[in-house]
């Protein structure tokens, strides 16, 4: 009997963990899909733009939404771009070939009446779950991005 149940207790452990860290990672993906609409709509009413927050500020605003992350301000990369026109930032290279967001840092929050693409990205650990995480099997890279057009606010 012992026997048995060792041979079947490892492999339900180990589907346990595997299960218990996806979830995890679905739920830090949700935090950052939440963050990221939360920043975009607040673009997007030009309360980022007429309050002056700039990169570091909306930085923080993130980081607070993202409790999962640590060491969020270091690990999170950020990249607000703004258009002009949906065929311009249709015809901006803000995606790599495999349709992974480009974060380049960039912030330009825009104006009344543009476009912005809001992106952001983290390198989360992989703790059981080395399947997903890359070569090394340390980290695997998370990253959401939002477009929007910004109301006609005033300045």
């Amino acid at each position: 009997m012992a026997v048995e149940f060792a041979i079947i207790c490892l492999p339900l452990i180990a589907l346990f963990l595997a299960a218990m860290q996806l979830g995890v990672i679905f739920l830090v993906n949700q935090m950052m899909q939440d963050a990221v609409t939360t920043a975009s709509r607040e673009i997007r009413t030009g309360q980022i733009q007429t309050g002056g927050i700039g990169s570091v500020s909306m930085r923080e605003r993130i980081c607070e939404d993202l409790v999962l992350v640590a060491n969020c301000p270091a690990n999170l990369q950020l990249a607000v771009n703004s258009f002009a026109t949906l065929e311009d930032a249709a015809n901006a290279d803000l995606y790599t070939s495999t349709g992974a967001p480009i974060i380049n840092n960039e912030y330009d929050p825009g104006g009344p009446n543009e476009i912005v693409v809001v992106s952001i990205a983290i390198t989360y650990p992989i703790g059981f779950v080395n399947y997903f995480a890359p070569e090394d099997g340390s980290a695997q890279r998370l990253a959401v991005s939002m477009v929007a057009r910004s109301e006609n606010y005033e300045e």
